[in-house]
Formats: structure tokens, C-alpha cells, sequence
């Protein structure tokens, strides 16, 4: 394998006395804690839709909107015909 070959990818490390122990995807480490809930929300019901993400956790769909379009753009996730799919595995 070639340094061409290998996808390019920060990683997030946090202190385990007596080493740093590795936390996985930097990306997803700078997420709030709404934003984790709702990218693990949509990792266990692939396909669901904004509006049940909302439904579930009794926010408004502005917020769930805001937080998937974020996930969009760092390309965690993926929208195919008004459904959201996750594209990283983290």
C-alpha cells in the first residue's frame, strides 16, 4: 500500500494514565452531545427521516435540520431520496 492508497483522516487521542489511548474520528470528537445522539440515532434506524429524528427527541426539526447538515457537509452522512444514511463508520 502506498501513501496514495490510504484515506487521509484525523484521529482524536485522550489521556488513559500512563498513555494516550486512541478516541477515534477528530470529526466526531468537536460534535455536541445532540449531535452524537442524532448521528447514533441514524446509525440504528438507517434510512429514517429528519422529522422522526425530531419525533424522537422532541426537538424542533430546525435543530435536527442544522445538526444533519452539518453530518452532510463533514461527509458522515448521506441523503438519498429525502432519507439519511450514514456514510462513515465511526
Amino acid at each position: 500500500m502506498t501513501g496514495k492508497e490510504v484515506e487521509k483522516r484525523d484521529i482524536a487521542y485522550n489521556w488513559n494514565s500512563p498513555r494516550f489511548i486512541e478516541s477515534g474520528d477528530a470529526r466526531f470528537e468537536e460534535l455536541g452531545s445532540f449531535q452524537k445522539a442524532v448521528f447514533n440515532y441514524i446509525k440504528e434506524h438507517a434510512r429514517c427521516t429528519q422529522a422522526s429524528i425530531a419525533d424522537a427527541y422532541h426537538n424542533h426539526r430546525s435543530q435536527v435540520s442544522e445538526a444533519v447538515s452539518k453530518f452532510v457537509e463533514k461527509r458522515f452522512l448521506s441523503r438519498t431520496e429525502n432519507k439519511l444514511v450514514v456514510a462513515v463508520d465511526i
